[in-house]
């Protein structure tokens, strides 16, 4: 499943830039197919690297998976010429997965987190309880 389109990344680089790099037939647009495989790379690659702290694919991807899905992708669109923007882009974006895989940040409101989570009313013991169980010995 990926986790960006060509509309995302024509949003975020500009339609000329996508044009430059994904229009392989040079027929004035941006190829589907070459979009999607890039796409859907940058996808199994956010995959590879999270699925050891979250359950992925995700349903529904937090922003940032967006952003850094359009990164990745964008860097495999430029086959073997990436300008500095574009490389610079693509080691932050390995470099923020890599902190999300290893619990150093977390990835907001994740729908495919792997974590228990428990929820509980409230406290069985307190400070107002503390007499109680204690026999009044403080």
């Amino acid at each position: 499943m990926a986790y960006c389109t060509i509309a995302d990344l024509i949003a975020r680089y500009g339609n000329e830039e996508i044009l430059a790099i994904a229009d392989r037939d040079e027929d004035g647009t941006p190829d589907e197919l070459v979009i999607a495989a890039a796409c859907d790379d940058a996808a199994a690659e956010i995959d590879a690297r999270l699925a050891g702290r979250y359950r992925v694919p995700f349903e529904r991807p937090a922003a940032v998976i967006r952003m850094l899905a359009c990164d990745l992708a964008r860097f495999r669109l430029l086959a073997g010429r990436p300008h500095e923007q574009a490389i610079e882009r693509q080691k932050a974006a390995i470099a923020l997965l890599d902190a999300m895989a290893s619990g150093a940040i977390s990835l907001p409101r994740a729908t495919g987190a792997t974590g228990v989570q428990f929820e509980s009313d409230a406290p069985l013991f307190g400070p107002e309880a503390a007499e109680d169980f204690t026999g009044g010995v403080r």
